[in-house]
């Protein structure tokens, strides 16, 4: 059923107002069920569902609940008539009362995970005649299994798509899910699906939650918030939570949860999303009806389960504003004249054989069947900048790769590769394939990819990509398997040309401009970095020429903390406020390769002179000293070098344009992994070499160029600045970005100069 814009403005007002523990509803809350497949499956357990339901319910007022979201896995049998009969029953008690969805997950088909099986249970009780007459309710795919809604609380109207199990495959739900938000432009947008992000320690992810992000939560810049179930075995037991960039820079909020693995199917545990407009704060909660009915201990307060988002509302639910001018660059093996891509398998069972001329890469852990020997893929482009790719005087603004899966399997761990390759590689040449081992390999994935479907892969390779075109030492990409069920992907050699594989990069299409922040290189002296011992709990080591991070130095921890003073105003990036930063890349070189690290904003102030007694233990990845989920990783949690020797780069756009809307810049502290007891250093400022020490590299478009120190005002100390810049041949006095520095820009910037920009 589709209703009028203020036929649901006006039912939802009515709601939100009806909620009158505070006017106009200022503050709300989204209720988020996950799996209650169990709840419904055994009648003994059903009173969790209905004590969950019934809560929403009787603290509508207190919390001012706008809507309750259930995240798929409605039963845990879909062709069990009576598991939908007491789900049903669980959900009656929210009908008329409060607004709400349920999502279909890979258990509610009537044979469970089989997208050819038979829907009718799922959409005789929870189909669209079910919402039929309530405001709120805009209408269905038409499988009538996905559906959207829109609610609204005080000044705020927000849609939310309630999409099927991996809406990517088989499925026509992500075009649905783009002609509904198309037609609701500009309108925050909350999506709920089953499968997203998985519950690894470090949290990714999933193929399927990759290929929705790259192909409907990126391009749209009104989705805030995607939430997911599906994931409970992991090493965060069905919890995590993170932050993505979107193709505008601006926050994407990502939250799984899921507690069927718990007491009798989950022991009521659900979600809160408590949404605090005028704090510019979401808080979330984790809170059980059923165990506070019984006197138990009813919320977990653990970092996964009781944490929070710092978000302006104001800004983040307007369109985005002032955006980069961009275009979009297309690069596929023998597609526009390129012909620079470069693909092979490397098979340990065939250890001296190419096959880079093969129509397919494959990858595999046990090929052939029974051998229990790997396939690797390996893949690259070259020559991607310059004329007809990257211009040298732009940057990439996200990058994503297209792959056409022509055998789905057990999944690919996606490594940037770091030794040297070419398509007649073989499994010897390269000694023994590719070692996810820190030198051949990133140790850590960019990407892990479950349980691969046939069809379209894409894969976001924004930050390797903006790592390789500043001179790596990135080569390409390993895909390594993850099982024994192989994938087969088309390869640059395929016969049909329109499935090879294929880069799509969006680069600004304005002259951008570039800010290195490197101690003693070019003037600047503002990076501060030490190391924090807690065998040495009160000795500073802000004066040490390397930082160390390990979990077990002689049995006591070692963390980092790093920073880089003055990145925005006076000799850094202009505080102009038509600035729009592009890219950040921090580069840090290897001295003592070991387990690696994991890199957190800082929220807490500290300086050289701190030790590990004075900052209390350090800054923790708590969500108070420093964000609790990691900006970049590098390594390993293990014992082994995971990190080798060398240069390695982390995309830290998301914190410097945080930084730039106003969060304080406190740098960065750089944990070891929980196991890493093989420690890493890193060459710090006090490093001998100049060249060598930690770099920041910010790039932006906007700003005034006349204003060369960036202070906000045109006046003769940025002529001295310039010219200053001008006489030691810095690339930064290249003002008619020609590649050189000569009497050019010396007119071009007078020029700029006596205009007043």
């Amino acid at each position: 059923m589709r209703t009028s814009p203020a036929a649901t403005i006006l039912a939802a007002v009515l709601l939100c107002a009806g909620a009158g523990s505070r006017a106009a509803a200022q503050r709300f809350t989204v209720v988020a069920l996950p799996d209650t497949q169990f709840y419904s499956e055994h009648p003994e357990w059903t009173y969790h569902f209905e004590a969950q339901t019934q809560w929403c319910v009787d603290h509508r007022d207190e919390w001012d609940i706008a809507f309750v979201t259930q995240l798929g896995d409605v039963v845990q049998h879909g062709s069990e008539v009576g598991e939908w009969q007491r789900a049903d029953s669980s959900v009656d008690i929210l009908d008329g009362l409060v607004p709400y969805s349920v999502a279909m997950g890979n258990h509610d088909w009537a044979s469970t995970g089989n997208k050819d099986a038979s829907t009718a249970n799922f959409r005789a009780y929870f189909g669209a005649q079910r919402y039929a007459g309530y405001p709120w309710y805009g209408g269905a795919d038409p499988t009538g299994i996905s559906h959207y809604q829109l609610f609204e609380c005080g000044a705020y109207q927000v849609l939310h798509l309630a999409l099927e199990w991996k809406p990517d495959w088989k499925s026509a739900s992500i075009a649905w899910a783009q002609s509904v938000i198309d037609a609701h432009p500009g309108v925050p947008t909350m999506i709920s699906t089953h499968e997203y992000m998985t519950d690894e320690a470090d949290g990714h992810h999933s193929a399927s939650g990759e290929n929705q992000f790259n192909r409907l939560v990126r391009g749209n810049d009104q989705v805030f918030m995607v939430l997911n179930g599906h994931y409970t075995q992991g090493a965060t037991r069905g919890e995590y939570h993170r932050t993505r960039l979107n193709d505008y820079g601006r926050t994407v909020i990502e939250m799984l949860a899921d507690y069927q693995a718990r007491t009798e199917g989950g022991d009521g545990w659900m979600r809160l999303i408590e949404f605090l407009p005028d704090e510019d704060r979401i808080e979330v909660y984790t809170h059980s009806p059923s165990r506070e009915a019984r006197g138990l201990s009813a919320w977990e307060n653990d970092a996964n389960s009781r944490f929070g988002f710092d978000i302006d509302f104001r800004s983040r639910f307007m369109p985005a504003q002032n955006l980069v001018a961009e275009r979009t660059v297309a690069f596929r093996q023998g597609e526009g004249g390129y012909v620079h891509a470069s693909d092979t398998t490397v098979r340990e069972s065939d250890q001296f054989r190419t096959f880079s001329r093969d129509p397919e890469v494959w990858i595999d852990g046990d090929d052939p069947g029974g051998s229990g020997l790997d396939s690797q893929g390996l893949l690259r482009f070259d020559q991607l900048a310059g004329a007809g790719g990257v211009p040298e005087d732009s940057d990439i603004l996200s990058a994503v790769l297209e792959l056409r899966v022509t055998n789905g399997g057990s999944g690919i761990g996606w490594h940037r590769t770091r030794v040297a390759w070419g398509d007649t590689a073989t499994w010897a040449s390269l000694g023994g394939g590719v070692q996810a081992d820190g030198s051949d390999a990133w140790a850590r994935w960019d990407h892990r990819l479950n349980s691969v479907n046939e069809g379209l892969l894409s894969v976001d390779v924004t930050s390797s990509l903006r790592s390789a075109l500043l001179d790596g030492p990135e080569t390409g990409w390993a895909l390594l398997p993850l099982g024994d069920d192989g994938v087969g992907v088309a390869s640059g050699e395929a016969a049909d040309a329109s499935t090879r594989p294929r880069l799509v990069v969006r680069v600004a299409d304005e002259p951008v401009r570039t800010a290195r922040f490197q101690q003693g290189v070019g003037g600047y002296q503002g990076t501060l970095d030490t190391e924090l011992r807690a065998i040495n709990p009160d000795t500073p080591f802000g004066d040490a020429p390397t930082a160390m991070v390990d979990a077990q130095y002689n049995f006591f921890k070692a963390q980092a903390l790093l920073r880089f003073d003055g990145v925005f105003g006076p000799g850094g990036v202009p505080a102009d406020p038509t600035t729009k930063i592009t890219s950040a890349m921090l580069r840090l070189r290897v001295t003592e390769p070991g387990s690696g690290l994991t890199l957190h904003r800082a929220k807490r102030g500290w300086d050289e002179g701190d030790t590990w007694n004075s900052l209390a233990g350090g800054l923790q990845a708590d969500g108070v000293d420093a964000l609790d989920v990691p900006t970049q990783s590098a390594g390993a949690n293990g014992d082994g070098e995971y990190v080798g020797a060398g240069v390695y780069s982390f995309d830290v756009t998301a914190d410097v344009l945080a930084w730039r809307e106003g969060a304080p810049n406190l740098g960065w502290s750089l944990l070891p992994w929980a196991s890493g007891i093989d420690g890493v250093s890193f060459a710090a400022s006090e490093w001998p070499v100049a060249g060598e020490r930690p770099e920041l590299i910010v790039r932006y478009v906007g700003g005034c160029t006349a204003d060369f120190n960036g202070d906000g005002t045109i006046n003769t100390h940025d002529l001295l600045a310039f010219l200053n810049a001008w006489a030691s041949g810095d690339m930064s006095a290249d003002v008619n970005r020609d590649g050189a520095v000569n009497t050019q820009d010396v007119l071009a910037y007078l020029n700029l100069w006596a205009a007043g920009c």
